[in-house]
């Protein structure tokens, strides 16, 4: 996964996000 933020940060970023937004949800 670090190899993956290093090449795309920007898409790591928007991965987060989501990640964070479905932690939110309870999912």
């Amino acid at each position: 996964m670090l190899e993956f933020e290093a090449s795309h940060p920007q898409l790591a970023g928007i991965v987060s996000r989501l990640l964070d937004g479905l932690a939110q949800l309870g999912i």
